[in-house]
């Protein structure tokens, strides 16, 4: 695209698979991606998940054309919208309570005994956004929260915990409010969705309302918890160790998960340019969001948004640009900077994937 133009990016969660029944059935793009048939590998479904690339379902690149190494992209966010299922007519979330976040480095739990990950020790809740009369978004509703199970995948592989984007949890029935049923008919998956099954004896577990304590509401603040440039030096990241490109978990200089909710409607960010043409992906969008993903994620879901892609050449960059190292958000009333504890970890580090260990 060429500078000063707008582009519409779609964005789907990679949190999808945790209600296939408000959050994939009868969309057809998303239904493409989370298809995942018996005996297939995660390479080879229709829409192949590379090992070694994290989790994230990514939109782009786009190209900004004469964008050069030593130029400056800025993005401004100009909407971001939810994305209504066309069967429901409604929009959901997912937040997951899991081994992630601040729970990755904690050993115990309150009680003092050790964390262990499988399936049950990590809690999903699942949101509708509701709607004022004129379409603005205005909290998010819990619906209802389940453990997440031991699960066979099917490509036959264990699934303990949250952390494989691709499959989908397989619920018998269609959840509602306060423990009742959508649709007192089980839930009809078709090939490509039939194929994970629920190892724990007894199947998913639900809790009740009253134990889950879903009496809240939750203000939302749109924004992309992913948006970045591609980074010239990916090339270090495929090795053996990795098994495959560069992962889309770790931020780095060039933008990608910062997960800052600040980064939504008005703001501004800027980009130092890498590879011509800039490159700009999109991703990991949220409805709301503290200051940062202490539970382990935030409150998920997909969303569509609009953005104003702008060149500044190297030559004639405003002075706010002009030695700026690191990703910059501006925003009506502030200038927020973004570091790493790894600004560089893809050239720092011999195995970039040790970032992970860090």
């Amino acid at each position: 695209m060429e500078s000063g133009e707008t582009v519409t990016v779609e964005v789907i969660t990679h949190h999808s698979g945790h209600d296939y029944a408000k959050m994939i059935r009868g969309d057809a793009p998303v239904e493409e991606i989370f298809s995942w048939e018996a005996g297939q590998s995660l390479q080879d479904k229709a829409e192949p998940k590379l090992p070694g690339t994290g989790v994230h379902l990514l939109t782009g690149p786009i190209e900004v054309v004469g964008a050069e190494v030593g130029d400056v992209i800025q993005v401004d966010i100009l909407e971001v919208d939810p994305r209504f299922n066309p069967e429901n007519g409604k929009c959901y979330g997912t937040n997951s309570q899991k081994f992630a976040g601040y729970q990755f480095r904690a050993e115990t739990k309150e009680d003092g005994t050790p964390y262990v990950r499988t399936g049950g020790t990590e809690a999903i809740t699942i949101f509708e956004f509701i709607e004022d009369d004129d379409g603005n978004m205005l909290y998010g509703k819990p619906v209802y929260m389940y453990r997440y199970p031991n699960m066979t995948a099917p490509d036959g592989s264990n699934r303990t915990y949250d952390n494989n984007p691709a499959v989908v949890i397989p619920h018998e029935f269609d959840h509602g409010y306060n423990g009742e049923l959508i649709d007192p008919n089980p839930i009809q998956y078709p090939e490509g969705f039939n194929a994970t099954v629920v190892t724990d004896e007894g199947g998913i577990q639900y809790l009740s309302p009253d134990l889950a304590k879903l009496n809240f509401k939750v203000p939302l603040r749109p924004h992309l918890g992913t948006l970045a440039v591609l980074p010239n030096n990916t090339a270090n990241y495929i090795d053996d160790a990795a098994e495959g490109g560069a992962n889309t978990i770790p931020p780095g200089r060039f933008g990608g998960n910062v997960d800052d909710w600040r980064i939504g409607k008005g703001g501004t960010m800027f980009y130092n340019v890498e590879v011509p043409g800039g490159m700009v992906v999109v991703g990991d969008t949220h409805a709301a969001q503290g200051d940062s993903e202490l539970a382990g994620t935030a409150m998920e879901t997909s969303m569509t948004t609009k953005l104003r892609l702008t060149l500044h050449k190297a030559g004639s960059l405003p002075k706010k640009l002009n030695t700026m190292p690191f990703p910059l958000l501006e925003t009506s009333t502030q200038f927020v900077v973004h570091g790493f504890a790894i600004d560089n970890y893809l050239d720092d580090l011999e195995d970039p994937s040790d970032i992970f260990a860090e």
